[in-house]
């Protein structure tokens, strides 16, 4: 760091954020490899996947208990839902479109769409508990006015 000017204090900022949340990832791997299996992976395989990118195997470990509780929370739905939703708001400026016939077999932009379409409206119904109670803070007589869509409702 370097050295604050005389009479001033120096603060020191949070390191930043590189990457995504290894809670993000276990989601996004699940749905797009895991999608509908009633099998269970075994923790060591997905402690070795988030490694794939760069997560820290206590790091992993944690993501694994926080899903392992088996409920999302209001709160980790909203933000985990409108994520989605802004990334794939981002995303036609990167896929150049080609023609569907023009794309291989094994292209992912079909299964891409049924993986957010899944996770989108999963996290639908806790969200919108959570969108409630932060409307209702403030204006409680509209909260119950509050529904979510789905994405095949679009």
């Amino acid at each position: 760091m370097t050295s604050a000017p005389a009479g001033e204090r120096q603060v020191g900022l949070p390191r930043p954020r590189c990457g995504a949340k290894p809670r993000h990832l276990l989601v996004t791997l699940l749905g797009d490899y895991w999608s509908g299996r009633p099998e269970h992976l075994p923790s060591a395989a997905l402690v070795a996947l988030l490694g794939e990118f760069g997560i820290s195997p206590a790091a992993a470990r944690a993501a694994l208990h926080r899903a392992g509780r088996g409920v999302v929370g209001a709160a980790e739905a909203l933000r985990a839902r409108t994520e989605l939703m802004y990334d794939r708001l981002h995303f036609p400026g990167l896929d150049p479109k080609p023609p569907e016939e023009l794309l291989p077999d094994d292209w992912p932009r079909r299964r891409a769409h049924e993986v957010f379409g899944e996770l989108y409206d999963a996290f639908g119904p806790p969200a919108e508990i959570r969108v409630r109670q932060t409307v209702a803070r403030s204006a409680p007589e509209l909260a119950p006015l509050v529904r979510h869509h789905t994405h095949r409702d679009s």
